[in-house]
C-alpha cells in the first residue's frame, strides 16, 4: 500500500511537471509482474481527478517514443476498462493511440479494452455510435467495437441497430456494421441472421471493395453458424468473388486465415477458386493463404489446399511459388503418404512448373537419406508405361538427391514385371548409380534383405553391375595410351599448385575470417598462447593441439566423366510428356 502510495505521488508530481509520461515509462519498465496494479492506480488517479489520463495520453507519440510506446499505451490499456470518463474523448484518445501504432500487429490492441470500457456504461454503446454517425472517421471508424459491446447488453437493439446501418452512405460506416455483424454473438437468432444477408446482398451488386472484402467475411461466419442459409450465403459469395480487386482478395485470404477451423467447406472451395487471382507481389495474403492451406491440408479436405497449390504453380507458371508457401509445404512433406502422393502426381504432370515444384519443395528437407514411395491413388488408368516414365521423371528432377529418387524408384520395382524390372533397374545403375556410388549404393545394401523378391533381385543386380563397373575403371588405368606422361603430370602439378595460391591471395575475407585472428605455425602439431588475468597478475600458458575439421560431399561421377551427356539425359527425362 504504502508502495502505491509513494507511485501515485510520484505520477501526480510528474503529470504537474509535464514529464508525465517519461516518469511512467520508467516506473512501468520496472514492475512487469505487478503491470495490472499499475493499471488500477492510473484508472483511480483518473477517477478522482487528480491525473487528467486522456489528456495525458494523447500526447503520447511513437517518434517521441519508439523503445517505450507500446509498454506505455499498455499501461492506459489496464486502466481503460474501468475508467470514468465522457465516450467521445475516450474514442478520440483511442483514435489516437492506435494510429500512432501504425502497421504494427499490436495496434488494435487497444480495442478490447474499449470494448470493455463501453460495456461497463449501458448507455455508451449507443453514444459511440452516434459520435460516429455524426463524423465518420476514415483512420479508425469504432462502430464495430461499439456494437460488438452493445451485443452483450442488448443483443437485439445493437444487432437490428448493425443491420440498419448497412443501408449509410458512409462506407464507413457500411463496412464496419457489416464487419461487426460477422463478430457478434448469435445463438439462435436466424431471424436476424436471415435479415442481415439480406441487407448484405442488396450491397453486393454494386458498391466499394472495402464493403465486399467484409461482406465476404461476414457470410463465411455467418454460414458456419446458420446450415439453413447455406444457399444464401453462397449466392453472394460467388456474387463477390466475380469482381477481381486486391482489397476483396486480401479479406479473401483473412477469411481463410482467420476463420479456417469453422470455415464451411462449400465457402472455402468458393474462397480457394477466388484465390486463384493473388498476385505474389502481395506478401500478406500470400502468408494467410499459406497459414489457411496448411490448416486445410491437416483437414478432411486436404485436396483442395494441393488442387489449389496446383492451379496457382499452373497460372503463374512458376515453380518457387512453393517457397512462398513454407508453412503448407513442412506441414505436406510431415504428411508422409500424402506427399507420395503428391509427389507422384506432380511428377506425370503436363507443367513444367509443377513438376519442377517436386524439386523446389526439396528445399524445406535436409535430409539427404529421405526416401519416397510412389502412390499412383490421384491417377487414373495407371500403365506400365507410366509408371516407367515417372521413373525417369524422378531421375530427372530428382538427380540432386539420389537417395530419394533411388527409393521412389525401387518402390516401383516391387510390383513391375520381369521386363519393366529389367528396364527400370538400368535407369538406377545409369545415371544414378554410377553417380552416386556411395549413397545411392548404402541405400540399395540397406534393403538387400527386402522381403519383396523384385526388391532383392534388383539389388543384387545393381551391385553387381556396379562392381564391374568399377573394376572396369580399374583395368583402364593399365593402358598406357590412356595415362599422362611424367612430365604432363608435373607440369598440371605446378599450375594446379600456382592456381590454388593465387586462389588463396584473392579470397575475400569471410566470416570465420573475420571471427578468428589467423596464425602460420613454422613446426610443431600445437599452437601456444598466454592468457592474461590483469596487469597485475601472472599469465596462463596454454596449449592447443590441432584438430582436423572436414566436411564432405558425394559429387556425381558422370558430372566430370561426361558433363553434357549427364545434363542432355536429365533434361530429355524431365521435359518428356510435358506440353507447357
Amino acid at each position: 500500500m504504502e508502495e502505491n502510495d509513494q507511485l501515485s505521488e510520484i505520477l501526480i508530481n510528474a503529470s504537474a511537471d509535464g514529464d508525465f509520461l517519461i516518469t511512467l515509462a520508467k516506473e512501468y519498465k520496472g514492475k512487469r509482474p505487478y503491470r495490472e496494479d499499475v493499471g488500477e492506480l492510473l484508472a483511480s488517479l483518473h477517477n478522482e481527478q487528480k491525473i487528467d489520463l486522456l489528456k495525458e495520453f494523447s500526447g503520447l507519440f511513437k517518434a517521441e517514443n519508439e523503445h517505450s510506446f507500446f509498454d506505455v499505451r499498455n499501461a492506459f490499456e489496464q486502466a481503460l476498462p474501468t475508467l470514468i470518463a465522457e465516450v467521445t474523448p475516450v474514442m478520440s484518445c483511442v483514435r489516437h493511440l492506435t494510429i500512432e501504432a501504425g502497421n504494427d500487429l499490436a495496434a488494435g490492441w487497444v480495442i478490447t479494452p474499449f470494448i470493455e470500457y463501453l460495456k461497463a456504461g449501458p448507455e455508451r454503446p449507443m453514444q459511440a455510435i452516434n459520435v460516429e454517425l455524426d463524423s465518420p472517421n476514415a483512420d479508425v471508424n469504432l462502430v464495430c467495437p461499439a456494437i460488438i459491446a452493445g451485443s452483450k447488453l442488448d443483443f437485439d437493439l445493437y444487432c437490428k441497430k448493425a443491420i440498419g446501418l448497412i443501408n449509410e452512405e458512409s462506407e464507413e460506416i457500411v463496412s464496419n456494421a457489416i464487419y461487426s455483424l460477422g463478430r457478434i454473438e448469435f445463438n439462435s437468432e436466424v431471424n436476424l441472421a436471415q435479415s442481415a444477408i439480406t441487407e448484405i446482398s442488396k450491397k453486393v451488386d454494386d458498391t466499394s471493395s472495402k464493403v465486399l472484402g467484409c461482406s465476404l467475411r461476414t457470410i463465411a461466419s455467418l454460414r458456419k453458424l446458420f446450415p439453413e442459409l447455406k444457399e444464401a450465403t453462397l449466392e453472394i459469395a460467388n456474387k463477390i468473388t466475380t469482381k477481381i480487386d486486391e482489397s476483396i482478395l486480401h479479406s479473401a485470404t483473412e477469411v481463410l486465415f482467420f476463420d479456417k477451423k469453422d470455415l464451411d467447406v462449400d465457402v472455402q472451395k468458393v474462397i480457394l477458386n477466388y484465390c486463384l487471382n493473388v498476385d505474389l507481389k502481395n506478401l500478406g495474403s500470400i502468408n494467410n493463404l499459406d497459414y489457411g492451406l496448411a490448416h486445410i491440408l491437416k483437414s478432411n479436405e486436404s485436396r483442395q489446399a494441393i488442387d489449389f497449390v496446383e492451379a496457382y504453380i499452373r497460372n503463374n507458371k512458376n515453380s518457387d511459388i512453393i517457397k512462398c508457401f513454407d508453412s503448407f509445404s513442412n506441414e505436406l512433406i510431415n504428411e508422409k503418404d500424402t506427399f507420395n502422393r503428391v509427389v507422384t502426381k506432380w511428377l506425370l504432370s503436363d507443367c513444367m512448373s509443377v513438376a519442377k515444384s517436386v524439386l523446389t519443395i526439396f528445399d524445406f528437407i535436409n535430409d539427404d537419406k529421405f526416401e519416397l514411395r510412389a502412390n499412383f491413388d490421384d491417377i487414373r488408368n495407371v500403365s506400365s508405361e507410366m509408371q516407367y516414365l515417372s521413373c525417369k521423371k524422378s531421375c530427372g528432377w530428382l538427380f540432386t538427391h539420389p537417395v530419394a529418387a533411388t527409393s521412389f524408384i525401387m518402390s516401383i520395382i516391387e510390383g513391375a514385371s520381369d521386363n519393366d524390372r529389367d528396364k527400370i533397374q538400368n535407369l538406377i545403375f545409369n545415371p544414378l548409380l554410377i553417380s552416386y556410388s556411395g549413397m545411392v549404393k548404402g541405400y540399395l545394401s540397406s534393403i538387400a534383405g527386402s522381403e519383396n523378391e523384385n526388391v532383392r533381385i534388383t539389388v543384387k543386380n545393381l551391385l553387381f553391375q556396379q562392381e564391374t563397373y568399377h573394376e572396369g575403371l580399374k583395368a583402364a588405368w593399365d593402358i598406357k595410351e590412356l595415362s599422362p606422361s611424367i612430365s604432363q603430370r608435373e607440369s598440371y602439378n605446378r599450375y594446379h599448385a600456382e592456381a590454388m595460391n593465387e586462389a588463396m591471395e584473392k579470397q575475400p575475407p569471410g566470416l570465420l575470417a573475420s571471427l578468428f585472428t589467423p596464425t602460420v605455425l613454422l613446426y610443431g602439431n600445437s599452437s601456444i598462447h598466454h592468457i592474461h588475468h590483469g596487469p597485475d597478475q601472472d599469465t596462463t600458458r596454454q596449449e592447443v593441439k590441432m584438430h582436423t575439421i572436414s566436411h564432405s560431399i558425394e559429387f556425381p561421377r558422370l558430372q566430370q566423366i561426361d558433363p553434357h551427356g549427364l545434363d542432355y539425359v536429365l533434361r530429355v527425362f524431365r521435359m518428356e510428356g510435358c506440353s507447357s
